[in-house]
């Protein structure tokens, strides 16, 4: 007893107190570091004196960082993520997009004005040229808070007819961030140069006014100067909609790693160069073998690899960049740097008051084709006019439609039209006029529209056998496995379906082999949101939970989509669209490379998107990050 009792009064130790201590020294060495790197920069910070700082020892910043450099990173991102704790803190009214911009640009303004440490060490990393930041996984993370901050406010602006709307929040973001660094990385230089002093009070009201005044007449929709904008040169990193009769003159792709041909019966090439003319694919192979002389631009791969762009064969789209089903702008662009370069509208039902009398539905579809014909945000391929057919349509009504330039019924079911035998007439008059369509699989997805079923898919005989897996309810396994084997149609897997019938339908289809009528979509925009990284999403499980090889998978969102709906792109072979997607394992994925990583289950990084010869887009936005990217080695567009 007595024992026990001594036992009981024993003091105990408080959990979390080591914890609380390690964070401590963490945090301790994190500021000490920052304020050496600041003074000394990062080769005159030596570990010695930020041990000496932080009052700690030289083993601490080993075990805590693992080097010198890794803790330079830490203090990299700590600056960083205490400027976005900072922005997130101010609270900002979108629906009043003036007053939040100026405030966004007083904010950056101020902080780097109040916060000189931030900016010594910018200047420091870019003396390094970023090659410390770019091993960081999360810086994107705070510099893509910061720019959808803007783009919330510019889209708020210009939804109240405001602000202009073709503006770009990045250049918006870089626009306020030059003003503000520039500024103060340089005010002592520019006191001596220009003879006035800077710091003071009266010059840093002056100078934050000038720049609010600058910007938000560069932003209103009402300013005649600012509409007076010049042609944009396309670069690596444009956003913006690049015209559809942009040429690319000559373009040398080297140093390929790892080359994907979309053609499901040889998937890899055995090729590391290609060379692309105006847009167009004339030649592919080894590189000693191609002509490289007179490119305007040269494009080292850094052996990572390289696929035809992927193909959406599902999407939802309405009007330019927007969609209303979740009120967002941009998703095309986005979807983009998801590697995507082409989608297929499966009607345009989400658009407010979409008509569904003949004539109404006719306009539509005529207008939409047309529209984005006209207008590719970022430089995506939308095939759009895709009608939904209603009862009372007559077969001149399918005759005129081709004649107008429209190419795609929308998914048949979603309308008044939902028996097989009447869905078999329309499907027969549309396909006799080179018309393709696309029947809705499943359970109802949106008001109006009601269940398909097994047998009103085989009676109606679609080209496509749309969202086989459901959008997003599914038929019965059996049902979509007996689909599958009764018709010679297209199997199409939609992201926004039931996986486990998806992975059934991709088995099936090997299982018949029939692996070539496979394609994939994401039947996006939808109730579950917009997907930019569905496509890659949709290879990766297929790949790695139906144990399908990788570069079969990729096949279904490439060659076989470019074959079944008689498109130029998907595949790489001569005098085919130069569409394509640099890919290569995403950082820290344990897989040795690319394919593996993918039948792990892992989204690859996307490098670089390529349309029409023309770079789109670098290092994706969405990905993770890629452990390699290809480099502009000369030229740009």
């Amino acid at each position: 007893m007595a024992d026990s009792r001594s036992a009981s009064t024993k003091p105990q130790r408080r959990t979390g107190v080591r914890e609380a201590a390690a964070q401590a020294t963490r945090d301790s060495i994190l500021k000490a570091a920052t304020k050496v790197f600041a003074k000394y920069g990062y080769d005159g910070g030596s570990v010695e004196k930020i041990s000496k700082a932080a009052k700690s020892y030289d083993r601490m910043i080993y075990y805590y960082f693992g080097s010198k450099e890794g803790l330079f990173i830490a203090v990299l991102e700590g600056i960083y993520q205490r400027m976005d704790d900072a922005e997130a803190a101010i609270a900002l009214d979108a629906s009043r997009p003036v007053e939040a911009l100026t405030e966004v640009i007083r904010f950056v303004l101020g902080y780097y004005r109040k916060n000189p440490e931030f900016v010594t060490l910018l200047n420091t990393e870019n003396l390094h040229k970023g090659r410390h930041i770019s091993k960081s996984l999360r810086a994107r993370e705070y510099s893509s808070r910061a720019v959808a901050i803007i783009a919330e406010i510019l889209a708020s602006g210009a939804a109240q007819g405001l602000f202009r709307k073709d503006l770009i929040a990045r250049d918006i973001y870089l626009l306020i961030a030059s003003t503000g660094y520039f500024y103060t990385s340089n005010r002592h230089t520019l006191t001596a140069f220009l003879g006035e002093p800077l710091e003071s009070a009266e010059a840093i009201t002056h100078w934050e006014d000038f720049v609010i005044e600058t910007l938000l007449r560069t932003v209103r929709a009402d300013d005649p100067g600012a509409r007076q904008q010049p042609t944009p040169r396309p670069g690596p990193h444009e956003m913006a909609e690049i015209a559809a009769g942009g040429k690319s003159g000559k373009v040398v792709i080297k140093n390929i790693g790892l080359l994907l041909s979309g053609d499901i019966d040889k998937p890899i090439l055995d090729a590391d160069t290609i060379v692309v003319n105006d847009g167009l694919i004339v030649a592919v192979g080894k590189e000693k073998d191609c002509d490289l002389e007179g490119a305007k631009t040269v494009i080292d791969a850094k052996k990572t690899c390289v696929a035809p762009g992927l193909i959406d064969s599902h999407v939802h789209p309405v009007f330019g960049d927007w969609t209303p089903r979740q009120g967002q702008i941009g998703w095309i662009d986005s979807t983009m740097n998801g590697g995507v370069t082409t989608m297929i509208s499966a009607g345009e039902v989400h658009l407010p008051g979409r008509p569904k009398d003949i004539v109404g539905l006719k306009a539509l579809a005529i207008t939409a084709q047309r529209a984005f014909d006209n207008f590719r945000p970022g430089g995506v391929k939308v095939l759009a006019g895709a009608p939904v057919i209603e009862k009372g349509m007559v077969e001149s009504d399918f005759k005129e439609l081709a004649e107008a330039g429209v190419g795609l019924l929308g998914e048949v079911g979603l309308g008044s039209v939902k028996a097989g035998y009447e869905a078999k007439e329309m499907v027969a008059w549309a396909r006799k006029y080179g018309i393709q369509s696309t029947i809705h699989t499943g359970g109802p997805s949106i008001p109006g529209s009601g269940l398909i079923d097994k047998d009103v898919v085989l009676e109606a005989d679609a080209d496509i056998i749309g969202h086989i897996n459901g959008g997003h309810t599914s038929l019965p396994e059996a049902h979509v496995c007996e689909l599958c084997e009764k018709s010679s149609r297209a199997i199409e897997i939609v992201h926004n379906g039931n996986e486990k019938v998806a992975i059934a339908a991709a088995k099936a289809a090997l299982e018949l082999k029939c692996p070539h009528r496979v394609i994939l979509g994401t039947d996006g925009p939808a109730g579950s949101g917009v997907q930019p990284l569905g496509i890659l999403r949709m290879v990766a499980m297929l790949s790695s939970i139906a144990n399908i090889p990788a570069e079969l998978v990729f096949c279904f969102a490439t060659g076989n989509t470019a074959r079944i709906r008689k498109l130029n792109c998907g595949l790489i072979e001569v005098g085919r669209d130069a569409d394509f997607v640099f890919m290569d394992r995403a950082q820290h994925s344990p897989a040795p490379g690319l394919l593996e990583s993918v039948q792990l289950g892992d989204i690859p990084g996307v490098g670089m998107v390529m349309i029409d010869g023309i770079v789109r887009c670098g290092r994706s936005r969405n990905t993770p990050p890629a452990t390699e990217i290809p480099v502009v080695v000369s030229g740009a567009h």
